[in-house]
């Protein structure tokens, strides 16, 4: 049907002189029976999102494979035709954009200006970019610096009295086996706080679970008509938890950055280097970071070979053209407004480090004034609630999958923006300021009480040696000495977590109007909210060394491997989700097996990917970081 409609109207709009060969051989296609015309014919796709055969198109000597694609609302389609070799892309996108201006109403779903017509064979043999051979010229010198610096380790393990040079010093930062043996060191004590090493491997296997499902339907997919039905219902709830679990990476962000920084501003007597505080963190996070997008913008259009890949260079050729140069200034979650990022997943890149940018306000403010510091906080987590509410009820934002996070405009206007997402790293500042000072408290209570048995003086409770705010902090964390209020807080934050994922789910079956506008839009205020409260309330008692065999699971010691390459393991696995779904001659099915095959799968090949990341950038780098900043100071 659908090869039928483009043949008739690019027989009835390819009318220029140039073009008479291209239609001559189009009428030859609908009338003669010859043997390789029928075979044109059955190579050519029949549906939407339908490829035909490509490699067995471009086995015919005169035959041409071109790919159509096209924007119907939030949605790409594409189709594929094998046709006459005379008929160039260009012939059929003139005549398609003739079809669609001469019909308005399919010009109300279709716009001229987002149809894209590619021959796939050339573009797939394009010559590369001179951005793509200098940035394969950049992998190739790293790859030389990690010999030079394995090269030059070895030879100083062979002789450990040689004195090093500075730039041996720096050289051997970049030594493979030195930082292969530092990554796969166990921790050599046991803390509470290795159970976030396995919180954060699990969050982040729920996170690459979800982009299966994500990039999919959001590709040109065989099933279109059926693939949004997919979330309904409770058994695939499990995509929901990849939403909240980049909640969880924001809290936990928050919570460890409050926690030893005012740690070490007690050391100083406040006196920080907050330009030092934000190139640190620059050093922690870029060199992967931009090595990544480097691979993503210059060499990963080049590496496909499929009749599908064009649609992939598709879905982000505009931004990454126009607005490539947002992602390193960490402002691709703002600018342009209303779009996705050049590299989409990098909108949590941008947050985290927008957050950390601010973050010193909030930090040397609870230095100077604990009371003032937690009204702030306060203050500022009521004022994302009321935010997310008002922006919610008016641009009638709903929850659920299907009516929310696959709705371009709502995920553009909401998942991805700052003032939606800080809720969960001020919470996390929040119980990083609480446990900090709780620990001071109790360590001030202890030191209290040997000084006044060592005066054999009649204690006093040293509680109340301690002020109002440090009771505050006591109370917010003893609680969990008792075990009934822990039964109790591991039920409620599951309840709260399982009850946030699976409340939607009536709007999925039933459409968005079965909850009223306020409903929606309070749900969304409070969403994320309730689910840090749950996550807080069953990690709270495992900070303090309770948790039983959940806290010894996640405290297992291969997790706090793992969880050193969990970054580079966020950075690069999309790229692989992208490669398995886009480098096909056919359209993927929806179904659960094209969901959990590839997880697996791209797990796999993204932890080694990772793996080579972290010890060929990421561990270099804070190492060199030691070698620089001790060399000048």
């Amino acid at each position: 049907m659908v090869l039928c409609l483009i043949l008739i109207g690019i027989l009835g709009f390819t009318v220029k002189g140039d073009l008479e060969k291209c239609k001559s051989d189009l009428q030859t296609l609908t009338q003669d029976n010859n043997q390789e015309i029928a075979k044109m014919l059955y190579y050519s796709g029949r549906d939407i999102n339908d490829l035909g055969k490509y490699e067995e198109c471009n086995d015919l000597e005169n035959a041409r494979y071109i790919l159509l694609i096209a924007k119907v609302g939030p949605i790409v389609i594409t189709f594929g035709i094998c046709g006459p070799k005379s008929c160039e892309a260009e012939d059929y996108k003139y005549s398609l954009v003739e079809v669609i201006k001469a019909h308005p109403k399919v010009e109300e779903f279709m716009k001229s200006e987002d149809l894209d017509v590619q021959d796939v064979k050339a573009f797939n043999n394009r010559s590369y970019s001179w951005s793509a051979i200098i940035s394969i010229i950049v992998i190739i010198l790293l790859l030389i610096i990690l010999s030079l610096g394995s090269y030059v380790d070895k030879k100083f393990q062979e002789d450990p009295n040689n004195s090093l040079t500075y730039l041996s010093s720096i050289l051997i930062c970049f030594s493979m086996p030195r930082n292969f043996s530092k990554l796969f060191t166990f921790p050599e004590s046991s803390s509470n706080f290795q159970a976030f090493n396995g919180i954060r491997v699990l969050s982040m296997a729920l996170i690459s679970l979800g982009h299966c499902y994500v990039f999919t339907l959001s590709s040109p997919i065989a099933n279109p008509a059926t693939a949004l039905d997919f979330p309904k219902g409770l058994k695939r709830r499990y995509i929901y938890y990849a939403l909240y679990s980049v909640d969880v990476f924001f809290l936990l962000t928050g919570f460890f950055l409050s926690f030893f920084a005012m740690n070490e501003m007690h050391k100083r007597n406040g006196k920080m280097s907050w330009g030092l505080f934000i190139v640190h963190r620059l050093i922690r996070i870029c060199p992967v970071y931009y090595f990544v997008y480097m691979l993503f913008l210059n060499v990963f259009p080049y590496i496909g070979s499929s009749s599908m890949w064009p649609a992939k260079e598709y879905m982000c050729r505009d931004i990454c053209t126009n607005y490539w140069w947002t992602v390193p200034l960490f402002i691709s979650n703002l600018y342009p407004f209303g779009s996705q990022a050049c590299m989409g997943w990098g909108w949590y890149i941008s947050n985290d480090m927008q957050f950390y940018i601010l973050s010193p306000l909030i930090l040397i403010l609870h230095y100077k004034n604990k009371f003032y510091g937690y009204i702030a906080l306060l203050v500022m987590i009521i004022a994302n609630i009321i935010t997310i509410i008002i922006i919610s009820s008016e641009n009638d934002f709903s929850p659920s999958a299907i009516y929310g996070l696959l709705n371009n405009f709502q995920f553009t206007h909401s998942y991805i923006k700052p003032y939606f997402r800080i809720g969960a790293f001020l919470l996390g500042i929040f119980l990083g300021f609480v446990y900090r000072g709780y620990c001071d408290a109790t360590a001030k209570t202890q030191n209290t009480d040997i000084e006044l048995q060592g005066k054999g003086t009649s204690l006093i409770s040293p509680v109340r040696r301690i002020d109002r705010i440090s009771k505050f902090e006591i109370i917010l964390i003893s609680w969990v000495k008792i075990k009934y209020l822990r039964y109790f807080a591991y039920i409620l934050g599951m309840f709260l977590m399982i009850w946030v994922t699976i409340a939607p789910y009536k709007i999925e079956e039933d459409g968005p109007e079965i909850w009223s506008k306020a409903e929606r839009s309070m749900f969304l205020g409070f969403e994320h909210f309730l689910f840090c409260i749950g996550f807080m309330l069953c990690i709270v008692p495992m900070i303090e060394g309770f948790g039983g065999f959940v806290k010894n699971f996640l405290s297992n010691k291969y997790f706090a491997i793992a969880a050193k390459i969990s970054f580079s393991y966020y950075l690069v696995h999309p790229l692989l989700i992208y490669f398995w779904i886009y480098n096909k001659n056919q359209a993927p099915y929806m179904q659960d097996l094209i969901i959990w095959y590839p997880f697996f799968t791209m797990a796999f090949w993204s932890i080694m990917t990772a793996t080579f990341l972290t010890l060929s950038l990421e561990s270099p780098f804070i190492a060199l970081e030691k070698v620089l900043f001790s060399r000048k100071h």
